[in-house]
C-alpha cells in the first residue's frame, strides 16, 4: 500500500511538473527519459559485473540502475537545453495536453526505474514499505540459525499462497511503471533500435518476478547474492560430472514435517513423457556463506533458464538417491564450514525447452540454457552434456543441507547408512 502510494504521488508530481513546462520541453524530457530508462535497465548488470566487480553485491544492481538513469538523463538534458534554450509557442490546448501526455510518459520512465531498482534491494519478501508481488497464505513462527552465528532466533515464516506461482499470480503496482520500463527494454532489445543481439526477455523472462523471488525465503542481514564474476567463482558445476538426467524413478519425501504441512507427494517420482528430471550438482564455496557458515537460499532464489523460461528446483537429493522435495518458498540451509559443499538440485523441465539431442546414455542441453543462483552467480549450460543416470554418491560432502531432526529420522528409514554429520 505505502509503496503504491509513493509511486502514485511521484508519477503525479513529475507529470504536473512537465505539464507546467510546455510541450517542447516535455517532449524532449520524455525522449531522454525513455532512452535513459532503457540504458539503465539493460546495462546495469554490465556495470555491476565490470566496474564494480561484485562489490556491494546485494544492493549494487539497484544502485547501478538509478546511477545510469541519472547520468544519461542529466547529461542529455544539459546538452539539449544548450541546443534548444527556449520553448515553442503553439495552440494552448495542444500545448497543455501534449505536455501532460509527454510528462506522464516521462514520469513512467523515471519512476519505473526507481521502482524497479528498489525492488532489487535486499528487503524482506513481505512487510515494511515494500510491495509484495505474490499473495501470502500463511505465516508461523519458526526457529532458525542466526546469520551471525550467535545461536538461534525466532523468525516468521511466510508461505506463498500458490505453491507453483505463474505470471498470472503477479501482484503488480497500481501504476505499473516498473512493468512499463522492463517491457520497453525487452521490446527494444528484441526488435528495437537498442538491440545488440542479446534478447533481454530470454535472459530475464520475468524480470520483476525474478527480483522479487530473489528475496523469498531470505531475511535482511543474510547474503542475497552469490558471485561468478571477476574470478569469484562462489558457485560452480563440474563440467564432466555435474549434470544428470535420470530416467529411473526417484524415491521422495517432503522437506517439511507432516504436522506443519501435509503435501500430496508421490512416493516415487518419474519424469512423465515429454519432460526431463535434470539433476545439477552445484558446488558452493564457503565465501558465499553467511558468518555462521550457512549458505541460505530457497528454490525461488535459483532459476534454470531454458528456451526463455524460468524453472525452479523442486528439491534436493540426499546421497544421490532420495529426493527431499521443497516448496517454491522453503528456506534451505547448506553447511559450509570450509572449502566447498555439494548440493544436488533437481529440476523438472519440458524436453522442448531443454533438450537439443538425446542419445542412449546422454543428452545435450539447448544453447542459451543457464543456471542462476542468487542473482549474480550465472553458469552457462548451453550445449553441455547430461548423463542419463543418477549421480554418484557424494558422501559426506553431499550431506550438507541442514535437516530437521524428524526429517532426518525419515531419511534414515529409507537410507539406513545416512548420517547427518552436522
Amino acid at each position: 500500500m505505502i509503496f503504491n502510494l509513493m509511486v502514485l504521488l511521484m508519477v503525479l508530481a513529475i507529470t504536473y511538473f512537465h505539464y507546467a513546462q510546455g510541450l517542447l520541453s516535455s517532449l524532449i524530457s520524455m525522449t531522454i527519459a525513455l532512452l535513459a530508462a532503457a540504458v539503465a535497465i539493460g546495462c546495469h548488470e554490465a556495470l555491476v559485473a565490470g566496474l564494480l566487480g561484485g562489490r556491494m553485491a546485494d544492493s549494487a544492481p539497484g544502485l547501478a540502475m538509478v546511477a545510469i538513469f541519472a547520468a544519461v538523463y542529466v547529461v542529455a538534458r544539459i546538452i539539449t537545453d544548450k541546443i534548444v534554450p527556449g520553448n515553442v509557442t503553439t495552440f494552448l490546448y495542444l500545448d497543455k495536453i501534449g505536455a501532460g501526455v509527454c510528462g506522464f510518459v516521462a514520469a513512467l520512465a523515471a519512476v519505473g526505474v526507481f521502482a524497479t531498482a528498489v525492488q532489487t534491494l535486499p528487503w524482506a519478501a513481505k512487510g515494511g514499505l515494500m510491495h509484495a508481488r505474490l499473495e501470502f497464505d500463511d505465516e508461523r513462527n519458526v526457529v532458525q540459525p542466526r546469520s551471525d552465528g550467535r545461536g538461534d532466533e525466532d523468525a516468521t515464516y511466510l508461505e506463498i499462497k500458490n505453491e507453483n506461482p505463474t505470471s498470472a499470480d503477479d501482484l503488480g503496482l497500481w501504476i505499473p511503471a516498473d512493468s512499463f520500463v522492463t517491457g520497453l527494454v525487452a521490446q527494444q532489445s528484441a526488435v528495437g533500435a537498442l538491440g545488440s543481439g542479446v534478447d533481454f526477455a530470454r535472459i530475464h523472462p520475468e524480470f520483476l518476478q525474478q527480483a522479487y523471488r530473489a528475496r523469498i525465503g531470505l531475511t535482511p542481514g543474510v547474503r542475497h547474492s552469490a558471485l561468478t564474476i571477476k574470478g569469484k567463482n562462489q558457485i560452480s558445476i563440474d563440467n564432466e560430472n555435474g549434470l544428470f538426467a535420470p530416467t529411473t524413478s526417484i524415491r521422495q519425501i517432503d522437506a517439511e514435517l507432516k504436522q506443519v504441512r501435509d503435501r500430496s507427494l508421490e512416493a516415487n517420482l518419474t519424469a512423465p513423457p515429454g519432460e526431463t528430471l535434470l539433476v545439477i550438482r552445484v558446488s558452493i564455496d564457503s565465501s558465499a556463506a553467511d558468518k555462521d557458515d550457512f549458505f541460505r537460499f530457497s528454490p525461488a532464489n535459483v532459476r534454470l533458464v531454458a528456451d526463455g523460461n524460468n524453472y525452479h528446483p523442486i528439491g534436493t537429493l540426499e546421497d544421490a538417491t532420495l529426493l527431499v522435495a521443497n516448496r517454491f518458498d522453503d528456506p534451505i540451509f547448506v553447511n559450509i564450514p570450509a572449502g566447498r559443499a555439494n548440493v544436488d538440485l533437481v529440476f523438472r523441465v519440458p524436453d522442448t525447452a531443454l533438450v537439443e539431442t538425446r542419445e542412449p546414455t546422454s543428452l545435450t542441453l539447448k544453447a542459451g540454457t543457464f543456471l542462476e543462483v542468487k542473482r549474480l552467480a550465472r553458469l552457462d549450460l548451453g550445449a553441455k552434456v547430461a548423463q542419463i543416470r543418477l549421480p554418484e554418491n557424494a558422501g559426506p560432502n553431499g550431506r550438507t543441507v541442514l535437516r530437521k531432526k524428524l526429517i532426518g529420522e525419515e531419511i534414515r528409514k529409507i537410507l539406513p547408512a545416512w548420517t547427518d554429520k552436522k
